[in-house]
């Protein structure tokens, strides 16, 4: 090799090194800058502003870790903080907890991890459904779990048998890539039926209007006692792994018991994904189960937050399209009774433009309890309740609308959709729980200050 090819490469390689940290440096600058300044909490935008600098960051960050990515419309967050805590009591993990899935949250949470924890062996992350395939591009995976394809965001997903092409094109360019595939979604089984290496899971689903059709013959998908197929063959596979009961788990080894702290039976199915995909990386279902346990809440999802003022709480849920409405209306109607509902609706760019989706969610099991709407399209969900026979009280405001349920129930359930749920985590955050007459005076005097700007 000549000098001169020699030198090529040495600042070749010097290159690579420098572009890594200047994006590292310039990520960290902005996320200080954006929370110092309250701006955000720099879950994307530094992300973003490393790739710039270098389009191989991701790449480069991911390098030395074994990383699973978890994708679907319903669960994802849940799903991987679930995974993260089981994969942690084998070895330090570095996960998005926040839930910035597409690429920029994605670079941004391994900068954070990375910095915090050098150590760190395993990430577990979730992505976007449509970003898995640039992002398992530039990462290689070891394991990618599926959970569920269904509507959701149409203005910017599309429909979802194009997710699931695009996802069966995607697993054949990675034939050693671990899969780890929800059995009950037919358009996951579509995406992975083809893959070298698939764990099959019995993760369930509760909403079928968007596999009735065949992905393989265009054909009708029947589904029945537990199973489904169609008359061209395609069927649901064998599973390895399976619920047992309420809170027990068949894996290929033998059986274990759960213990979860989230509710909702839909949150058991979705540790039964993050069990099989911490198998994958090597973590027995003994231990990662242990960890697991520890989820008490997830980015504010089933949280309870005390209500400024009362003796009330308020306990967060999140729903954004059918087949999560019909998830979670399944256990809050298990447990609601006596407790008031406020039900939040927004149709902004991060939930989809267009909210017709409510008159597909069965709201008539709300009858004859108190329900609250709020939300930018408070008006559209209080005519979709108005045809399902529930009384409901329009009160815009989110925060107000809280406050007058409060007034009926000391317990406050709140379903909303993303940016709405955001919205009230956001405001219930901020004023968090003071005490006494002060404190009280402090959390009118905020919101009478914003109802004036």
């Amino acid at each position: 090799m000549s000098d001169t090819e020699t030198r090529k490469r040495l600042w070749s390689v010097s290159e690579k090194l420098i572009r890594k940290r200047l994006a590292v440096v310039a990520a960290r600058a902005s996320a200080f800058g954006l929370r110092f300044f309250k701006l955000g909490q720099g879950q994307s935008l530094p992300g973003r502003i490393a790739l710039k600098v270098d389009p191989q960051i991701l790449a480069h960050l991911a390098g030395p870790l074994e990383v699973v990515l978890i994708s679907g419309t319903n669960g994802k967050t849940t799903t991987t903080a679930l995974l993260a805590s089981g994969l942690e009591r084998s070895a330090p993990t570095i996960t998005n907890a926040g839930g910035s899935n597409m690429t920029g949250g994605i670079v941004s949470a391994l900068i954070d991890g990375i910095s915090q924890n050098e150590a760190a062996r395993f990430a577990a992350l979730e992505v976007d459904e449509i970003y898995l395939t640039p992002v398992c591009r530039d990462i290689v995976p070891k394991a990618i779990v599926l959970l569920n394809l269904s509507r959701d965001q149409l203005d910017r997903t599309q429909e979802v048998r194009k997710i699931a092409r695009r996802w069966k094109a995607l697993l054949g360019e990675f034939p050693g890539v671990k899969i780890v595939a929800n059995a009950d979604d037919p358009l996951v089984v579509f995406a992975a039926l083809e893959a070298h290496d698939v764990t099959w899971v019995a993760g369930g689903i509760s909403w079928t209007e968007d596999s009735l059709g065949c992905p393989v013959c265009t054909g009708r998908i029947t589904f029945s006692g537990g199973s489904w197929s169609c008359d061209c063959g395609f069927s649901r596979p064998e599973v390895s792994w399976q619920l047992s009961g309420d809170s027990v788990v068949t894996t290929p080894e033998g059986t274990i018991s759960l213990g979860l702290s989230i509710p909702g039976a839909f949150n058991v199915r979705n540790s039964v994904m993050a069990l099989a995909g911490c198998a994958c990386l090597g973590v027995a279902p003994e231990l990662s189960k242990n960890g697991m346990a520890l989820v008490n809440s997830v980015s504010g999802r089933f949280q309870t937050y005390p209500l400024l003022g009362t003796d009330s709480h308020v306990m967060l849920t999140l729903a954004k399209n059918p087949a999560g409405w019909v998830e979670l209306i399944a256990m809050v109607d298990s447990w609601v009774k006596d407790r008031a509902i406020v039900i939040g609706l927004n149709a902004r760019l991060a939930d989809g433009r267009d909210p017709s989706w409510i008159w597909d969610v069965p709201f008539e099991v709300f009858a004859g309890h108190s329900v609250v709407v709020c939300g930018e399209r408070a008006t559209d969900m209080a005519l979709r309740l108005r045809y399902a026979e529930v009384d409901a009280l329009v009160v815009p405001d989110t925060y107000s609308a809280i406050v007058v349920a409060s007034k009926r129930s000391s317990d406050v359930v709140v379903l909303a959709n993303y940016t709405c749920f955001q919205s009230i985590r956001k405001d219930l955050e901020r004023i968090g729980p003071r005490n006494g007459f002060a404190g009280t005076l402090v959390g009118v005097g905020k919101y009478l200050a914003k109802g004036r700007k």
